[in-house]
Formats: C-alpha cells, structure tokens, sequence
C-alpha cells in the first residue's frame, strides 16, 4: 500500500498516546478497506452505526439463543466434514489432512447461517450466490500480494455490486416476509432475524445498503475466524500436555451444566480461555491498529510520518523476537493468563470456544500418530497469521461422557 509504515511493538505506548486529530483511526482503517469490493468511503460512518447496533444485539441481548443454535450447528457441521472428508487410519484415529480447509469449509456454513438464518443458508441457489464472491474475499485476507489473487480481487470488485443487486432483491422479501407473518416471537439466532425484528434501528438506510452491511458481517465471521481457531487447534496438537487439563476441564462442566454447550458452561471455560488467549497472542497480526496521520509527526526516535501516510502497528514482534524466540525457543504458557480475558467482542470468544470444545469433548487432538507432539514451525502471513502445519490427528474419545 502506498504512504504505508509499520511500527514496531516497542513503539506501542508513544503508538496509542497521540489523539484521534492527529493519529485518526477511522481514516486509517478506511484506507486499509479500501481494497476490498464491499467498502464504501462515503459509508464508512453508517457502517460503523450499523456494526455497533447489531453487535449490541448479538453480544447483549440474544447472546444465550445465538450460542445454543451456533452449539448445535457447529457440531452437526464438524461431524459432517470428518465423515465426508476425514481420513481413517485406524478404528480410533481420523486426520485432518487439510485443516485450512476443514476450517474454512466449517466458518463459512456456519456463517451462513449466523447471518442469514437456515433457510437462506440452505438454499442451494443462494449459498452459490454467496460463494461466489467469498471464496475471493477469504483468498484476499490469506494472499493478497500474490499477482493472481490480485486479478482476482480486481474481477470482485466487478461482479460484486451485480451479486449485492440479486442477494438484496431476496433479503428484502425476507424482511416483508416477515413484517407481515403472525410468527411467535422467539429469540432470534441470526442477523437477519434481528434486523427484521428490530427494524427501527436499522430503517435509516436502503435496502441495499443493508444487505452491503449483512454482507460484511458474514465475511467478518468467515473470513477471519478460521486463521485464530487454525492457531489453536495447532498449538493444542503441539503441546500434549493439555489434553488432560482441558478435558478434565470440560468433564467438570458437563456433571454441573449437561452436554449441551450453553453460554452459561461457555463462561466456565477458564482454562481453555487461557489457551485461547495465549495462542492469540503468540499469532498476533504484524500489521494492525491502522491509523492516518493527519499532520507531518516526528516519532521519539526521529522518524517522520508524512501527513496523510498509513501507519499500523507490529505486534507479532513482540511475542517473536529473533534473538529471543525462533520455533526452537517458542514457549506455550497458558497459565499465565488464567486471570485474564480475551480482548474480544463477546461473540467472537464464545465462537471460538465453541469450536474448540466441541472438538475436543471428541477427540484428543495430536500432531503426530507416536502423541510425542511435534515442535510448532512457525507462522506465515502478515496482517492475519496462520501456522505453517496444516493437518492434524483427531483420536477418538471413548469415555461415555464424551459420547
């Protein structure tokens, strides 16, 4: 990106310390976005009115509803891939052999289905629809440098606003459908349902660019999702000693809450928070927190940012300092954070949570057959960091609690 810098993690304080009128972050993010087909500059303040609505009715108010529904699919969608897809080596033992994909494949129904509600999102024609243009978006996040993906993005651009055109034309007689049914009222487990039963919030602007919005937040939940939970997922495999304190974990839960992963067992995942909260941490992005300079700033170490420049902050080096941390010297400490939380909106945590828990309440998650567990090789990526290794063993968890 032209005008763009990154700092240095070690910068992070004198980083957050300038103001808003010289650092805006708002102007920063929207040069960021501007790659994308979905991204209107003009917007960029609706959009953010929008988000915050509906996330306050995600993560506030119908966070219980949206949790049990998202258990529920999660699992039915994680027992699908590995029965289609899973390869058996034995009775007991399934591998993952591509986990981006298991991962991707896994967010992006059940995306669908956070978004959009089960009808659409099994719709055969409108999940085309969808997947026409995010299959592109997921590749933008993951190789956006690479010349092709480029090509791409640029053709997405084109046809993108043709596709908004036929998938507004359906959420709108979605949201009609609904103002004039007689349904009983029940907590809605979909952005769209929350729309349609809270339209006031939502009425000051068109159709269009309603679905626009509904649009990104299913990429948001598609596209990035599936790295963090890869981050995990690895970082469980890698280290074979958690296995025993995360399973005793949910076996504790399960005598108190039941099977059923309810937000209430959700919050009880302390231990599994903090395994979370490390591998975020140790896969943090190396260009984020974007901002806009809005006047020539010189920084303590006599470094000028031009008025107008992009900078973002790195800080993947922090937690991967060459000197200090190649893989060989990678250290996955998790207890240090069982006080901590994840600095998360809410629905992105138990997200994650869910997957994790699901997978692991049936399987012990390993990287290799011999369960000595393989050294974590590294990540690759800029903005969203993914491990290197992509497969995994998943054995088969005979306990009859965990059937």
């Amino acid at each position: 990106m032209d005008n763009n810098l990154v700092s240095n993690h070690h910068f992070l304080k004198e980083y957050l310390s300038f103001p808003s009128t010289l650092f805006n972050p708002y102007k920063g993010r929207d040069n960021v976005m501007k790659r994308g087909p979905t991204h209107n500059s003009s917007r960029y303040i609706k959009n953010i009115s929008f988000y915050k609505t509906l996330g306050y009715f995600f993560s506030k108010i119908y966070m219980e509803s949206i949790a049990k529904a998202e258990s529920n699919d999660i699992e039915y969608l994680i027992k699908s891939y590995i029965k289609d897809r899973g390869v058996e080596i034995s009775p007991s033992l399934i591998k993952i052999e591509n986990l981006s994909e298991f991962l991707v494949e896994t967010s992006f129904k059940n995306a669908s289905i956070r978004t959009f509600g089960k009808k659409l999102a099994l719709n055969s024609d409108f999940y085309k629809l969808l997947f026409l243009n995010a299959d592109i978006q997921y590749f933008r996040f993951f190789n956006y440098f690479d010349f092709f993906i480029k090509l791409k993005v640029l053709i997405s651009k084109w046809s993108f606003y043709f596709t908004i055109q036929k998938i507004s034309s359906i959420v709108d007689s979605e949201l009609n459908n609904h103002k004039f049914s007689n349904r009983k009222f029940h907590p809605p487990t979909c952005a769209l349902d929350i729309i349609a039963d809270h339209y006031d919030f939502f009425k000051y602007q068109t159709i269009e660019e309603t679905c626009i919005d509904i649009y990104e937040v299913f990429l948001g939940i598609y596209s990035i999702t599936p790295t963090r939970i890869h981050n995990i997922l690895v970082d469980i495999s890698t280290q074979p000693h958690l296995d025993s304190i995360l399973v005793q974990e949910q076996l504790n839960i399960m005598k108190t809450h039941g099977e059923s992963i309810s937000l209430s067992a959700i919050e009880k995942m302390k231990y599994l928070d903090s395994v979370i909260l490390e591998s975020l941490l140790l896969s943090s992005p190396a260009s984020f927190m974007h901002r806009q300079a809005e006047k020539n700033i010189f920084l303590s170490n006599g470094m000028k940012i031009n008025k107008h420049s992009t900078i973002s902050l790195n800080i993947f080096s922090k937690y991967h300092d060459p000197l200090v941390t190649s893989p060989n010297k990678r250290k996955f400490e998790p207890h240090k954070h069982l006080d901590s939380k994840t600095n998360l909106n809410q629905y992105a945590a138990v997200h994650m949570k869910i997957i994790v828990a699901t997978i692991i309440r049936k399987y012990c998650i390993i990287s290799d057959i011999k369960k000595i567990g393989h050294q974590h090789t590294g990540y690759s990526q800029v903005s969203t960091i993914a491990p290197l290794i992509n497969q995994i063993y998943l054995e088969k968890r005979y306990a009859k609690h965990f059937i």
